[in-house]
Order: structure tokens, then sequence, then C-alpha cells
């Protein structure tokens, strides 16, 4: 609801909120369904193309991806080299970025002005590229007081418990895209 209210104001984070809830269909539909490699083809690609138009709408969402390589990796049991030897990670991994790169086109083309305007944001904002440590207590508190209630704070908690003490995949899944994203 509150989205709804704010949606004049964050126009490129709904279509790219509406993008990562269909990338994280296709997330569930790869983890809940026990099929072969080669039928979960169209999954991943479903995945790899959403995604990607997640993170092409705005570049904050680049971290998005990597819902591909959590994905995977928990559908190959928690292990790093099958998931890094996997055809399906690759091709998705592949598809995310060729959707980013279709989307930004742009970028690519003026690759020296864009590289200019992040050197000039690292300028105007000196904190631009710095991890402040110190400073990320007060953006918690108020992330936790203001932007989510403190009525649903106790239910956000209860859902990551259960997560973690159940080891359900896709509630694990949403939960490690949430801490990245974070």
């Amino acid at each position: 609801p509150l989205m709804v209210s704010l949606s004049h104001l964050t126009k490129t984070h709904l279509y790219g909120m509406f993008w990562l809830t269909v990338g994280l269909y296709f997330c569930f539909k790869i983890l809940s369904e026990p099929e072969t490699e080669d039928a979960a083809r169209g999954s991943y690609a479903g995945m790899g193309v959403a995604l990607g138009l997640c993170a092409g709408t705005i570049l904050t969402n680049l971290l998005a991806g990597f819902l591909i390589f959590f994905t995977e990796w928990m559908r190959k049991d928690w292990k790093i080299f099958p998931t890094l030897k996997s055809r399906n990670f690759w091709f998705s991994s592949a598809l995310f970025l060729g959707m980013f790169a279709l989307t930004n086109f742009y970028l690519f083309f003026r690759l020296p002005e864009f590289h200019r305007r992040m050197v000039s944001d690292t300028i105007f904002y000196p904190a631009f590229l710095e991890i402040r440590w110190r400073a990320w207590i007060p953006y918690v508190k108020d992330v936790f007081t203001e932007q989510v209630s403190c009525l649903i704070l106790p239910f956000f908690a209860a859902g990551i418990w259960f997560a973690i003490r159940r080891r359900e995949k896709m509630m694990l899944l949403c939960v490690l895209e949430f801490m990245v994203l974070f």
C-alpha cells in the first residue's frame, strides 16, 4: 500500500520490483520442481531475462543477479563446484547480462561519459564508495522504525528465523537476496 501512494516518486523502482517478482517466480519454479537440467531450461531463461530487466531498470538492481547464483547453489545442494560447472547457471547468467546490456546500450556507446559521471559522483558525494560501518546503525534503525512498521518487524524476524530453521530453500533465497539488496 505504501508503494502505491508513493508511485509517482519511485517509478523505476516499481518497475524493477515487478521484474524482481517475476524473477523470484522463476526461482521458485526452479527450486520446487525436480526437473532434469534440460527440462528446466525455460525456467532458467525466464529467470535470466526477468532479472536482467530488473537490473536494467536501475544500476543498483545489478545485485539481483546474485539470485541466479543463489538459486543454482541451492539446487545443487550448497555445493560450489557443481554450481559453477552448471550449464543452466551460465546460460541464465548470459541472458541476465544480455538483457542488462540491451536495456542500457547507451552505457557501452558512451563509456567515457559514464565513467566521468561516476567519478564526479564520488567527488560530489565523498562517501559514495566508502563503507562507513558507524553509519549503518542509524540507517538500520531508520529502516526498522520508519520504513518497516514495528507491527511488521516481529513477523519479519520470525520469517527469517523459520526460514533458517526449516532450511526451506525459497525462503532462504529470499533472505539471502534481502541481505544482498539491503
